[in-house]
């Protein structure tokens, strides 16, 4: 699993796959973040100050990744860059999708062969609706 943006999914991802690496903008969380994670995570600071470093972070990776989940900065710029960096199964999660200002990169995935699942509901400590969306393709790792 590939991550933009850590927390308590970063966690939530390091019980259940091998390997979780994920980038985090923010300095002062990454440094309360960092001493809790468990070995099967690789967490980086890369400032959104580093021109493209935070959305091209995917690509710093010769793995490919099953998963890329979309739950930080700067959403639809990592869009552009997360297909190049999955599996051929690989699929993208993009949380709080149902902004519209997130248009551009649903169009960007649709364009290269993506179908969109919709999840819609309650977030822990939210007292709004919010929305998930899987982008894949066929045969890909979740069997959709």
């Amino acid at each position: 699993v590939f991550e933009y943006g850590c927390g308590a999914s970063t966690l939530w991802w390091a019980g259940r796959v091998r390997e979780v690496v994920s980038v985090e903008h923010d300095g002062a969380w990454y440094e309360k973040l960092s001493p809790r994670m468990p070995a099967n995570v690789t967490l980086r600071h890369v400032p959104l100050e580093e021109g493209d470093g935070y959305p091209r972070a995917v690509a710093a990776y010769r793995n490919r990744f099953h998963l890329v989940v979309l739950d930080g900065r700067e959403r639809v710029r990592c869009s552009f860059h997360a297909p190049d960096s999955l599996t051929p199964d690989g699929v993208i999660l993009w949380d709080n999708s149902d902004r519209s200002e997130y248009g551009e990169g649903y169009r960007f995935l649709g364009d290269r062969g993506f179908r969109r699942i919709q999840f819609t509901g309650y977030a822990p400590g939210c007292i709004d609706k919010t929305e998930t969306s899987i982008f894949y393709r066929d045969g890909n790792c979740l069997g959709i």
